[in-house]
Order: structure tokens, then C-alpha cells, then sequence
């Protein structure tokens, strides 16, 4: 069985002021805030545009690539 090499957040929740610091720091292990848009083709000025909002577009984008 592989240990946990790493966290991904996401929602609301990856955007709370310094939480990824918070949890790499007192566990260990490298912690990220998704982005539910990586492996989609997009523009990237709209994607800059809402940058601090696409963590909470994961469960619209993941019912959108199930169409």
C-alpha cells in the first residue's frame, strides 16, 4: 500500500486564507488547490479573470464533461 504523497483541495474551501500553507506544514505533504479546468482547452485571459473562483467550478465542469 503507497502512503499519501500529497493533497488536492477543493471548493469553497481551497481559497481559505492560508490553509495550504497550514496543512503542508503541519503534515508534511504537498497540498494544492484543484483546478477542475487543467485538462480543458480554455482562454486564457477569461481563465486569469477568474482565477481565485475556478476551484469552485469543479463539480459544474465535471457535469459538463459527463454530457
Amino acid at each position: 500500500e503507497d502512503p499519501v504523497a500529497s493533497i488536492v483541495l477543493s471548493g469553497g474551501v481551497s481559497g481559505m486564507p492560508e490553509l495550504i500553507p497550514f496543512i503542508t506544514q503541519n503534515l508534511g505533504l504537498e497540498t494544492t488547490a484543484g483546478d477542475p479546468f487543467s485538462k480543458i482547452i480554455k482562454d486564457e485571459r477569461i481563465a486569469k479573470s477568474i482565477g481565485a473562483y475556478i476551484p469552485l467550478y469543479g463539480t459544474a465542469v465535471g457535469l459538463a464533461q459527463n454530457i
